[in-house]
């Protein structure tokens, strides 16, 4: 249902930014959780705490995932073996992905890295490739977990 709204709303307002607020996280938690206009979830017991900077981050481009649902996150990977797939990352897909992870577009993080966007493209092509994501939401919870930001 997520995933119906996440592209619902793409459809309507591309630059939409999304913060969920659920009061559990399912086995498909990874797949709803990461549509492409989400940037983060809150889980009900972290919400008054973390709403407010939650917003605040996710208004700002940034992906915001409460601990928990981090955490389930990574493990859901880790379960499925996409984590260490055995490929590092070079140092200037380091870079990018955590251009990427800060909630960067292709064409900001081509302008701060001196590079093209096709090449950004890439880079990003190959993360994805080599960490086992399918979303930049992914890649940044990924990053984040994986303390690259």
């Amino acid at each position: 249902m997520v995933r119906k709204f996440s592209l619902a709303t793409k459809t309507i307002c591309p630059e939409a930014k999304i913060l969920l607020l659920v009061t559990n996280c399912t086995g498909s938690c990874r797949s709803e959780l990461t549509g492409d206009n989400v940037l983060g979830c809150l889980v009900r017991e972290q919400i008054p705490d973390e709403l407010i900077p939650a917003i605040r981050g996710v208004m700002m481009g940034l992906v915001c995932f409460s601990e928990p649902l981090a955490k389930k996150l990574v493990q859901q990977q880790d379960e499925q073996g996409f984590v260490d797939t055995g490929e590092k990352l070079t140092e200037r897909e380091k870079d990018v992905l955590q251009l990427l992870a800060a909630g960067n577009s292709n064409r900001q993080i081509a302008l701060q890295l001196k590079i093209s966007v096709p090449t950004v493209e890439f880079h990003t092509s190959r993360i994805f490739q080599k960490i086992g994501v399918s979303s930049r939401t992914e890649a940044a919870v990924w990053a984040k977990t994986h303390h690259l930001v």
